[in-house]
């Protein structure tokens, strides 16, 4: 397989950014902060000590390729990836979770009827 990823180490963050604004929360779980700049992804990664393959595997995927080609697998750490999927599994825990248990909660005390689903236990003949 010999394609193109869509962002590379030679683009600009910003450019980045811009085209796809989701990429934040890629960049925070990256630890990557803000204020690069006309800075290069390259360079952004590089002063800020995040493997440069592995940011642009995730980003590709994210920003929808369906893979990364067999070509770039060399260029992956799996240290920084797995670090990558331990926040991102943080972030759903300590943050997404939470706020969907506060809408079922809310959800479920507001319904009229204390026990709803009490009438489907009864035979129906």
């Amino acid at each position: 397989m010999n394609k193109r990823l869509k962002y590379s180490g030679t683009d600009k963050m910003s450019d980045l950014i811009c085209e796809n604004y989701n990429l934040l929360l890629v960049m925070s779980r990256f630890g990557l902060s803000l204020g690069f700049g006309d800075q290069t992804v390259q360079q952004v990664c590089e002063r800020q000590g995040v493997h440069t393959g592995t940011f642009l595997a995730v980003v590709n995927f994210m920003d929808g390729e369906c893979c990364v080609s067999e070509e770039f697998h060399d260029q992956i750490s799996v240290e920084a990836l797995m670090e990558y999927l331990k926040q991102a599994h943080s972030y759903f825990l300590d943050y997404n979770l939470p706020v969907i248990r506060r809408y079922v909660r809310r959800d479920l005390t507001e319904v009229p009827d204390p026990k709803p689903f009490d009438r489907f236990r009864e035979p129906l003949f």
